[in-house]
């Protein structure tokens, strides 16, 4: 399982929480919606061309802002995530929020699956929340509370066998999921997390 989070603008939160699943993939990996062509062929094209009134058609069909489909608004945990789940509650699947969040918390966007699990959606309030609580944890925090032994009883990938190789690499996803969470906070942004 991997856990990958994007980061949605306003607008896009109130078309995802409306959209239909099949919108919400397009959405998180990036296809553009594309709007309907406009009719302008056959005879009704050759009227419309021929009449004086001219009828121009507008672009207004809702399209994401672009901030959940590029690269700088999409932030890949791979295996880490369950890992930094662990060291955020001390559990393997359970803990309170916000050091819950990348596994919990937040709503439900639609009711099916992508791939093995339905995508959540943390309103801007549950990302300062959770910028918040990673802001104030240290490194020094996470190396005490890193267990290799206990976190391969509870099965937490990546197994942990090299104690420094292991820990060096969820500090650095720390960083980078910190990095993400703070400037999706920053901005106002809600964030969508899959674990899949």
């Amino acid at each position: 399982m991997t856990c990958t989070l994007w980061r949605v603008a306003e607008p896009d939160v109130q078309r995802l929480v409306r959209s239909r699943p099949d919108e919400i993939e397009e959405f998180l990996f990036g296809e553009r919606i594309t709007p309907p062509a406009p009719q302008g062929g056959g005879v009704l094209g050759w009227l419309k061309r021929l009449s004086p009134i001219r009828v121009e058609t507008v672009d207004d069909y809702p399209q994401p802002s672009g901030k959940g489909t590029q690269a700088q608004g999409e932030l890949d945990l791979e295996k880490a995530w369950h890992g930094l789940h662990f060291l955020f509650t001390g559990t393997a699947w359970e803990g309170t929020e916000p050091g819950c969040f990348l596994l919990k918390g937040g709503e439900d966007l639609g009711e099916e699956e992508i791939g093995d699990s339905v995508p959540r959606l943390l309103q801007p309030s549950l990302v300062q929340q959770f910028s918040t609580f990673l802001m104030r944890l240290t490194e020094e925090e996470l190396t005490a509370r890193y267990d290799p032994v206990r976190m391969t009883k509870l099965e937490i990938y990546p197994e942990m066998s090299d104690r420094e190789t292991g820990l060096e690499h969820l500090l650095d996803a720390f960083d980078e999921v910190r990095a993400f969470v703070r400037t999706a906070a920053t901005e106002g942004d809600a964030i969508v997390i899959l674990v899949s």
